[in-house]
């Protein structure tokens, strides 16, 4: 188990970061052939059966995730960033010419990638290796120099990315540092030139507070509530399936799975039976389900007694409970739950679930939908079900998330091509490919002269002078 930072752990963190500042200051930026070598240290780490074998131990023992669950939404997911990045990475590192217009004839204008520095990266616990290691990658890839907090309420998770990294680095280069919220407090205190932290939004807040304090950069990883919108009478058998795995992978617990489900009132009982069905197809009846291996445990004591709240506070104020609702502390298990008659005085309406519960709504028209989605904070994700373009096209341009997934979900994160980030409430900043790498880079602005000069525009300002200036500005 992690344990809490004392005034030693304190100053070992204290260290490492004032080291890692010194190489920074020292101006010891790694070449691309050494990014490339340290990206590498990584993918034949996690390409070696016997050491993965303690992180597929470490995932089961805090969430309960299956061994297909661990490859699918962490390891195979760092390994496929770290590979987009070793294919693109010179590329991005590239100088980026500018064009240059006639004011500044004689001189040449580009963009000069440099690291930012030192990297503060704090990770969450429900994807705790994948959003732990994934921003590290685009930070390598940048030349940075990376401290690690990974989340202490997956501590078997932690251990091993400690042990990870002590093995493939030196501590001037990346150091995990373990501990529970005052280890983040103080690091948060420190002066890093770049912050990435993913997690709640009411953290983000002070960890972008914190930031201030010293003008650092930060990329925030936030959540949210995802609609799952179905247009009416969308087709449920080949849509369905994929609403429930996006629910129920993980226990509920991802910051894009769809956190309530918008449905037409003609359709309503059709997606229940068809959500029904699909769970049981899925992951077996609710014995089956808490104990096949294959349906996650929620993460702990506590964030299961926020989602049993979370389901109560809403029957006791008139929500019905469609499917699902059991529940087992000793196993933290929680069923897949769809709610009905959901209104604004229940906790469930405008908090973010983060586990297995599925608040259902009907519309009349679109812009019911519309409405719903707008009264609230800005999504991270917006999910679109269904065959119509205009309908699609409509919902986008009347609403404002941080991503959109037609016809599937969870999809959001899983391009590398593709930006993901959410906005306002939901996020800040960009993550994955090159705005990944971007988002830890000083894009430098260069101007360099190579012939003429402004001397027949110095003073004195005669009026040979003042007619010269307005015909330049005159051919601007």
């Amino acid at each position: 188990m992690s344990v809490n930072i004392s005034n030693y752990d304190k100053r070992i963190a204290q260290t490492s970061f004032e080291k890692q500042m010194e190489k920074y200051q020292n101006a010891e930026i790694l070449s691309y052939k050494d990014r490339i070598a340290q990206l590498k240290k990584i993918e034949n780490f996690l390409l070696d059966d016997k050491k993965v074998v303690g992180l597929l131990e470490a995932l089961k023992l805090d969430l309960g995730k299956s061994e297909s669950e661990c490859y699918a939404t962490e390891i195979g997911i760092v390994l496929f960033n770290l590979r987009h990045i070793k294919s693109n990475l010179r590329r991005w590192m590239a100088n980026k010419s500018a064009k240059t217009g006639l004011p500044l004839a004689g001189t040449k204008s580009y963009i000069k990638y440099e690291p930012k520095g030192v990297s503060l990266i704090i990770a969450p616990w429900n994807y705790p290796f994948n959003l732990c290691i994934t921003p590290l990658l685009y930070s390598i890839a940048a030349g940075n120099r990376n401290i690690l907090k990974p989340s202490e309420m997956a501590p078997n998770t932690s251990a091993f990315i400690q042990k990870m990294c002590t093995e493939l680095f030196k501590e001037d280069y990346v150091k995990v540092v373990e501990g529970n919220v005052e280890a983040s407090q103080h690091l948060l205190s420190l002066p890093f030139h770049h912050i990435f932290f993913t997690g709640s939004p009411n953290i983000g807040k002070i960890v972008m507070r914190s930031a201030a304090d010293h003008l650092a950069s930060v990329v925030l990883e936030l959540g949210g509530k995802s609609p799952a919108i179905f247009e009416p009478k969308a087709n449920f058998k080949k849509l369905v399936p994929r609403l429930v795995w996006g629910k129920c992978i993980n226990a509920g617990q991802t910051c894009i799975a769809p956190d309530y489900l918008v449905v037409h009132k003609d359709d309503k009982d059709k997606i229940v039976e068809a959500f029904k069905l699909n769970v049981k197809k899925l992951y077996g009846d609710t014995e089956n389900m808490s104990s096949s291996g294959d349906y996650c445990k929620i993460i702990n004591q506590k964030h299961f007694d926020r989602i049993v709240h979370l389901l109560e506070d809403a029957v006791g104020k008139g929500a019905k409970v469609l499917s699902g609702g059991k529940h087992d502390k000793s196993k933290l298990f929680i069923e897949p739950t769809l709610l009905d008659n959901i209104n604004p005085s229940m906790e469930i309406y405008s908090e973010e679930i983060f586990g297995p519960l599925m608040p259902i709504t009907t519309y009349q028209n679109t812009n019911d939908i519309i409405n719903k989605v707008n009264q609230g904070e800005k999504p991270l994700t917006l999910y679109i079900c269904g065959s119509s373009n205009k309908f699609q096209k409509e919902i986008m341009d009347s609403t404002s998330s941080g991503g959109v997934v037609v016809n599937d979900f969870l999809l959001g994160y899983s391009n590398p091509d593709l930006a993901f980030g959410g906005i306002n409430n939901s996020g800040m900043g960009r993550s994955l490919g090159q705005p990944g790498f971007e988002g830890f880079s000083n894009p430098k602005s260069v101007v360099k002269r190579n012939f003429l000069d402004f001397t027949m525009i110095y003073p004195p300002y005669t009026n040979r002078v003042n007619s010269l200036i307005k015909l330049i500005m005159k051919k601007l």
